[in-house]
């Protein structure tokens, strides 16, 4: 399989794009010996995507409480490749609510929204593309 050369694209650098581009990161490690080439395409902000982006309404909630959310790994997952171990959305909504305003960037209702959140809250979008 030497000298094998992969090419792919991934439409959307959202949080789910990231995860997959993360993942073929990772899995292209074991195989050292086969080129890859990743093309990505975004024509919004990279990491939040159109769908998460900071800016929209705060009154679009997820579908999905903030404990159960996490772009990681962990045992739990059966795959090829390395864990990459890493918060929940709670647990970093935790670390947020714990910096002053100027220490992380962003504004007042993304901190308010941090220290009000619990593991069961349905997290805002915009709180999500942050």
């Amino acid at each position: 399989m030497g000298n094998q050369r992969l090419t792919m694209c991934i439409i959307g650098t959202g949080p789910r794009g990231l995860s997959v581009l993360a993942r073929v990161c990772a899995n292209a490690a074991l195989a050292p010996d086969t080129g890859l080439t990743v093309h990505v395409v975004e024509s919004e902000r990279p990491g939040s995507g159109r769908v998460w982006r900071g800016s929209q309404s705060r009154h679009l909630l997820m579908n999905t409480v903030a404990s159960q959310v996490t772009l990681f790994t962990d045992e739990s997952v059966e795959m090829e490749g390395p864990l990459e171990t890493g918060p929940s959305l709670y647990e970093w909504a935790q670390l947020m609510a714990s910096l002053e305003p100027g220490e992380s960037g962003l504004d007042d209702g993304f901190h308010a929204e941090a220290r009000a959140m619990g593991p069961d809250t349905y997290p805002t979008r915009a709180f999500y593309g942050h």
